[in-house]
C-alpha cells in the first residue's frame, strides 16, 4: 500500500517529517507539516501514538506533545464532519406538509366561523328551516 504524497511534501514521508519534528520541536510549521501529512495520509493513529511516545519518553516536551496532539485529533474530526453525509429535503414532502399546515388554518377558521354562527345565528336558521318546511307543506 502506497503512501499519500501531497504536492507540498512531496518526496517525504511520515518518518523524514516527524525527524523534522523533533530536530525543531518549537517550530509550528514542522509541527503543521507533520499533521497535514498524517491526516491526508489517513496515518492521524500512527502520528498521534508517536506524539503521545514523544510526551511520556521526553517530559520537557510533554505541553508541546499534548498541544499537538489536540490539533492533529481536532484536525481528524473536522476531516470526518465535512466527510460526513448530509441529509438531503425532499421539496415534495416539503411542499405537501405546507399545503396541509394551509390546509388545517383554513378548515380551523372556517369551523370556528361556523361555529360562531350557529351560536348566534342557530335561531335564525331554525326559523329559515321551520319556514322552509311549512312552504313545502302548504305547496303540497
Amino acid at each position: 500500500m502506497q503512501e499519500a504524497k501531497p504536492a507540498y511534501v512531496e518526496g517525504q514521508n511520515l518518518d523524514t517529517l516527524w525527524a523534522a519534528v523533533q530536530a525543531a520541536p518549537e517550530d509550528p510549521a514542522a509541527h503543521e507539516r507533520f499533521i497535514n501529512f498524517a491526516v491526508l495520509g489517513r496515518r492521524h493513529e500512527e502520528a498521534i501514538a508517536r506524539y503521545r511516545s514523544w510526551g511520556e519518553t521526553q517530559p520537557e516536551h510533554r505541553g508541546l506533545a499534548d498541544k499537538y496532539k489536540v490539533a492533529l485529533a481536532m484536525r481528524v474530526a473536522a476531516q470526518l464532519l465535512i466527510a460526513a453525509p448530509r441529509p438531503t429535503i425532499d421539496r415534495n414532502r416539503a411542499r405537501g406538509a405546507a399545503v396541509m399546515i394551509g390546509l388545517g388554518v383554513v378548515l380551523l377558521a372556517v369551523g370556528l366561523s361556523a361555529r360562531h354562527l350557529i351560536g348566534w345565528g342557530g335561531p335564525i336558521l331554525l326559523a329559515l328551516g321551520i319556514s322552509e318546511l311549512r312552504r313545502a307543506r302548504a305547496a303540497k
